[in-house]
């Protein structure tokens, strides 16, 4: 019987986030014609277009993706709660404990960093 760790729960609700937020990429791509309207930009996106002009250091990033996976799922009106904050901070404890996770969040901000 395989354990499943801490760690691994957070991997799992970080690959279905990123997953889905690949998903709604490709289908505002896929969206044509009709009444064009802005978009409001989500945390990830906003993260994007700071990893791009390269103004956050690595753990800057780390802890920025995860706050903006964590975001998209609970909202941004929980972005400036101090509780907020900390689950951050402990999540991303948590994957850097882990050889795997630590690797695994390398990998998505190295991915994040090349767009």
């Amino acid at each position: 019987m395989t354990r499943i760790t801490n760690a691994d729960h957070v991997l799992l609700l970080l690959r279905h986030h990123l997953e889905r937020t690949e998903k709604g990429r490709r289908q505002q791509r896929k969206a044509v014609g009709g009444e064009k309207r802005p978009v409001q930009s989500t945390p990830l996106e906003r993260l994007e277009r700071l990893a791009a002009a390269d103004e956050l250091s690595d753990p800057e990033i780390r802890r920025a993706l995860i706050a903006g996976l964590l975001a998209e799922e609970f909202g941004e009106d929980v972005i400036n709660d101090p509780h907020f904050q900390q689950i951050v901070d402990d999540v991303v404890t948590i994957l850097q404990r882990d050889p795997s996770s630590e690797a695994l969040l390398h990998a998505a901000c190295t991915r994040l960093i090349s767009r």
